[in-house]
């Protein structure tokens, strides 16, 4: 019995040894090569940027900073979008993004999004890395709320549970983190890192990197362009029936607590609904966009408004605008941007 206490005591020990040498020696881009070589080269030049961006692939392949500071013209922005980047996630590297530079940022743009399925990635170091006490309260009061079969939720509980526990335990990233470290000065060999200001277009991406992947969600609208079809009536079905008073409460509440802190750093966040996503989404969402507070955010999503944003010529694929379409999308981001500032008496 008493070998059995020292076994538990000593592998304890262990535990909360390699926890705080894994925390310790990480930081909190390191999961991601490409959030890594953006968020590194924003730190090198950050006194540079007063504006920054946060979000999905609808932010980092869709916002061009170049053009959106030739719009506004009182700005130098920087694009800290990754593909796939959601609720909470989002939150997690904003947060640890101002903790390090609140004092150079005037200006946030933040994707207002939901959360997206973790499964089959439950173990990956992405989705292990934000999965902090915090962040895994916050999924499951979340799940409690969203309107999903019983199944589902179960599972999004289950393989949530299984991050958070690995978040702590993390002895098998130990090997990725020294690999991170022997790799951090290679080149970046997925083609993200092509411009200084975190920003490439979908269709350069494709043609520095020509993956199957790419391609083939490239070739999937143009061989059927129905399917954007479909995409375009989501949104228009999803702002018609703009009625929804059923609302997810930790978004609110998660959206808000995020306002609270910025206003206390002088940070000014703007949060933006992205065109092109699917109708669930929006019908959870709008709900919380039209709690926020009017001088906070910025909508882009309504085809019916914004039927450019929906068109064959400017999409690169189903969910996302090619180089004709991003320009079009920073520059009306831009106006709405200008627009904001006038009624708000921003600085």
């Amino acid at each position: 019995m008493r070998v059995a206490a020292l076994l538990f005591v000593f592998f304890g020990l262990i535990l909360v040894l390699n926890a705080v040498i894994f925390k310790t020696l990480s930081n909190f881009s390191w999961y991601n090569k490409s959030l890594d070589s953006k968020y590194t080269e924003y730190k090198e030049n950050a006194g540079e940027f007063d504006t920054l961006f946060f979000g999905s692939s609808r932010i980092d392949h869709q916002v061009d900073p170049e053009l959106f500071d030739e719009e506004v013209k009182e700005t130098s922005s920087y694009n800290l979008g990754l593909g796939a980047m959601a609720w909470p996630e989002v939150y997690y590297v904003y947060e640890n993004v101002i903790a390090r530079h609140s004092e150079d940022i005037d200006y946030a743009f933040i994707e207002l999004n939901g959360e997206s399925s973790i499964e089959g990635n439950e173990k990956t170091k992405r989705v292990l890395s934000w999965h902090t006490t915090e962040n895994y309260i916050k999924v499951m009061q979340s799940t409690y709320f969203t309107k999903r079969h019983s199944n589902k939720k179960s599972n999004q509980i289950k393989q949530n549970t299984v991050a958070f526990i690995g978040h702590y335990v993390n002895l098998g990233m130990m090997p990725e983190l020294i690999s991170y470290y022997a790799t951090k000065d290679e080149d970046d060999l997925d083609g993200s890192k092509i411009t200084s200001n975190g920003y490439s277009s979908l269709d350069e991406l494709f043609e520095k990197s020509k993956t199957e992947r790419l391609a083939k969600r490239r070739d999937e609208i143009l061989q059927n362009p129905k399917i954007l079809e479909e995409r375009k009536q989501n949104s228009v079905r999803a702002f018609d029936n703009d009625d929804n008073e059923l609302i997810n409460p930790i978004y609110l509440s998660d959206a808000e607590r995020i306002l609270k802190l910025s206003d206390e750093l002088g940070i000014h966040v703007i949060f933006v609904l992205t065109p092109r996503m699917n109708e669930k989404t929006y019908n959870e969402l709008l709900p919380v966009y039209h709690r926020i507070d009017p001088a906070h955010k910025i909508e882009l999503a309504d085809a019916r408004k914004y039927p450019e944003l929906y068109e064959l010529e400017n999409s690169f694929d189903v969910g996302h605008l090619n180089r004709k379409g991003s320009v079009l999308y920073t520059k009306l981001l831009a106006e709405k941007f200008n627009e904001l500032k006038k009624e708000h008496n921003l600085p």
